[in-house]
C-alpha cells in the first residue's frame, strides 16, 4: 500500500497478522486515529509506517523487531510510547521526528543497541530509563531530545556515537560515563547547556571526537591519579580548565571522616549528621585537599560514593557524599 495517500479513516489490521513488511503503509497519509498492531506481530519492517498521520500507537506484546524508519516522521503520535518487554531491535531512524510522544521512555532489557537517529528530535520525552543492557548508543540516537532531564547510562556501555545527545539542553545534574566506555563520538554532548558535570570512571580517557563537550560549561570529574592522562590525550587536552580530580577512599583506607566547619551550605544539599552522611571535599582546581584542621563529626565505615555540590567559604565547591554505615 505504498503511497496510497487516498485512504482515510482508521486502519484495521487482522488479528492473525504475524509480520508487517517493508514500506507496507509508507506515506498512507490519510489514515488517522489509533494504530493498533495485533499482538501476534513479531516484526515491523523498514519504512512500514513512515510519514503517516496516526495519533495513537499501540505496539504488540510479542514484538521483537522494529525496522529502520518504521515510524519516522509520524509526528502526530501523542501520549506515551510503550515499548514491549520482548523487543530486541529498534532500527535506524525508527522514531525520528515523532515529536508528540511525551513522558518516560523505558528501554526494554533485551535492547543492546540504540540505533542511529533512533529517537532523534523526539522532543517530548522527559526521562530515559532502564538502559541496563545497552552496549552501544549510535550516532544521533537522542539528538535534540530537548525535554529529557535525566540520563542514566548502562554499566555495560562501550560506545557513545557522534551527536548522540547533541542539543539535549534540558539534561540536569550529572551524567556518569561508565568505565567500560572506549569511545565517545564527535559532538556527543554538544549543547547540553544545563548539565552541571560529566563524571568519568576510567583512568584512561576514551577515544573522543572533536567538540565532544563543546557548547556546554559542565565540569568534567576524573578519577584520582588520572589528571596527566586526560590533559595529554587528544581532544581531552582541550578541556583542561574544566577538570576536577575526585578524591575517594576505600573501607581499608579510612575509618574516620573529618570535615570542615562549613560557612555556607547549599539549600539543595543540606547536611544533617543524623542522616549518617560523611563529607569529603575537593576544590574546583582539582588539586587541593582540604582535610586539615577539621572537626570530627562521626565515625563511619564507607560504602559507596555519590557526587553533589555545596559551598565552602562562600565559594562553590564540589564534594563527594558517601552513604555510611556507623561502626
Amino acid at each position: 500500500f505504498l503511497n496510497c495517500s487516498g485512504f482515510n479513516g482508521t486502519l484495521t489490521l487482522p488479528t492473525n497478522l504475524v509480520s508487517i513488511g517493508n514500506s507496507s503503509f509508507e506515506n498512507c497519509t490519510g489514515f488517522v486515529g489509533q494504530l493498533l498492531i495485533p499482538n501476534n506481530v513479531t516484526s515491523i519492517g523498514n519504512n512500514a509506517f513512515y510519514n503517516d498521520n496516526f495519533t495513537l500507537l499501540s505496539l504488540p506484546t510479542k514484538l521483537n523487531i522494529i525496522g529502520d524508519n518504521a515510524f519516522r516522521n509520524c509526528n502526530n503520535f501523542t501520549g506515551t510510547l510503550i515499548l514491549p518487554s520482548t523487543l530486541l531491535t529498534i532500527g535506524k531512524n525508527a522514531f525520528e521526528n515523532c515529536t508528540g510522544f511525551v513522558g518516560q521512555l523505558l528501554i526494554p532489557s533485551g535492547v543492546t543497541t540504540i540505533s542511529e537517529n533512533c529517537f532523534s528530535n523526539c522532543s517530548g520525552f522527559n526521562d530515559l530509563v532502564n538502559m541496563i543492557n545497552v552496549e552501544t548508543i549510535e550516532d544521533g540516537a537522542f539528538k535534540s531530545c530537548t525535554n529529557i532531564k535525566s540520563v542514566n547510562l548502562s554499566e555495560n556501555l562501550i560506545t557513545i556515537g557522534a551527536s548522540a545527545f547533541t542539543n539535549c539542553n534540558n539534561i540536569l545534574g550529572t551524567i556518569e560515563i561508565p568505565s567500560g566506555v572506549t569511545s565517545i563520538g564527535e559532538y556527543a554532548f554538544f549543547g547540553v547547556t544545563n548539565l552541571s558535570s560529566i563524571v568519568m570512571n576510567s583512568l584512561t580517557p576514551p577515544i573522543a571526537g572533536v567538540g565532544v563537550f563543546d557548547g556546554s560549561n559542565c565540569d568534567i570529574v576524573i578519577p584520582t591519579g588520572s589528571y596527566n592522562s586526560y590533559v595529554s590525550a587528544p581532544v581531552w587536552s582541550g578541556y583542561t580548565e574544566r577538570y576536577i580530580e575526585a578524591y575517594g577512599f576505600s573501607d581499608d583506607e579510612v575509618e574516620r571522616i573529618l570535615v570542615e566547619n562549613w560557612d555556607v551550605i547549599d539549600v539543595n544539599n543540606v547536611i544533617d549528621p543524623e542522616e549518617a552522611w560523611a563529607i569529603t571535599a575537593f576544590t574546583n582546581s582539582g588539586g587541593t585537599n582540604v582535610f586539615q584542621g577539621n572537626t570530627l563529626i562521626k565515625v563511619f565505615k564507607i560504602n559507596f560514593i555519590l557526587l553533589a555540590t555545596i559551598f565552602f567559604n562562600k565559594k562553590e565547591l564540589y564534594i563527594i557524599l558517601i552513604p555510611m554505615v556507623e561502626l
